[in-house]
């Protein structure tokens, strides 16, 4: 989490009208919220171009709260997972931010998807997704002395352990849908920070100049 803090000395010129104190702390939080939808907007495309992917549930992930007068602090909030919590896996996007280490969800390896997802571009099929398989151990089942003990799933799939998560396609012919790997570092790739910090350089006085003319020409046409 970083906080960015903004001047509004430039709305001080607002005071000489009627009610000015009010008229100035609107024109600030317009001035913040526009803002903080333009950072929006230009991380989530920042997210699409890093990222390979025709879902937008990447980019979706990157949420927006707006600044309220009523809460005494003019604040708006950009950040990846705010607000309302997503269901699913934990959210990968803020590691790719920092070049945080990506750890396993269970045991020591991490599942890394090889031909469970179409193409590079496509997000993996719902049938496909390690908790859709239910793999598990056969009920039943004589333990050979020294075997490699082996889950079993929906789809032909079956799981080896270190290795990764295999799917029968035909007659000793299999392909491999997930891959086990170490824990590995993310690259830092999202770029978040910067370019919020580059949004708000850019865009942050040009749109308070804005709400201070909108609201002179309101009070002048009244």
């Amino acid at each position: 989490m970083k906080d960015f803090t903004v001047s509004v000395n430039a709305a001080r010129v607002l005071l000489v009208l009627e009610n000015g104190g009010k008229r100035a702390a609107f024109a600030i939080r317009d001035a913040v919220n526009r803002t903080g939808r333009t950072v929006q907007v230009e991380v989530r495309e920042k997210v699409e171009h890093e990222f390979t992917t025709r879902s937008p549930f990447l980019a979706r992930q990157v949420k927006f709260i707006s600044a309220k007068l009523s809460t005494g602090v003019i604040e708006a909030r950009v950040g990846i997972g705010i607000g309302q919590r997503l269901s699913g896996a934990p959210l990968l996007l803020p590691g790719f931010e920092e070049g945080a280490t990506r750890e396993p969800r269970k045991g020591a390896l991490v599942a890394v998807p090889e031909e469970a997802r179409p193409s590079k571009p496509q997000v993996i099929p719902e049938t496909l997704w390690i908790q859709r398989l239910q793999l598990r151990f056969p009920r039943s089942r004589r333990q050979t002395p020294g075997a490699v003990a082996v889950r079993r799933g929906l789809q032909r799939t079956f799981q080896i352990p270190r290795v990764g998560i295999l799917q029968r396609i035909g007659t000793g012919v299999t392909r491999l849908l997930y891959a086990f790997v170490r824990p590995f570092k993310l690259d830092k790739r999202l770029e978040f920070y910067k370019t919020a910090e580059h949004v708000i350089d850019r865009d942050y006085a040009a749109n308070l100049r804005r709400e201070i003319i909108r609201t002179f020409k309101h009070q002048l046409t009244r």
